[in-house]
C-alpha cells in the first residue's frame, strides 16, 4: 500500500485580542499578513492506482 502525507493550512481573521494563538499570518486572499488564527491539517492518504494517468 502506498501512502502520501498532505498538509493544508487555513487562516481565519479574528478581531479580538484575547484568543489563544492570535498572531499575524499571511493570507493569500488579502495578499498580506492579517491578525487571526492559523489551522494546520496533516492527513495520511492511501493512494490506489486503478488506471494509469497519461498527460
Amino acid at each position: 500500500m502506498r501512502c502520501i502525507w498532505l498538509l493544508a493550512t487555513s487562516v481565519v481573521s479574528k478581531a479580538g485580542k484575547k484568543t489563544h494563538g492570535l498572531d499575524r499570518f499571511f493570507s493569500s486572499i488579502y495578499n498580506k499578513p492579517i491578525a487571526g488564527v492559523s489551522f494546520f491539517t496533516l492527513s495520511l492518504v492511501s493512494v490506489v492506482m486503478l488506471f494509469p494517468i497519461r498527460c
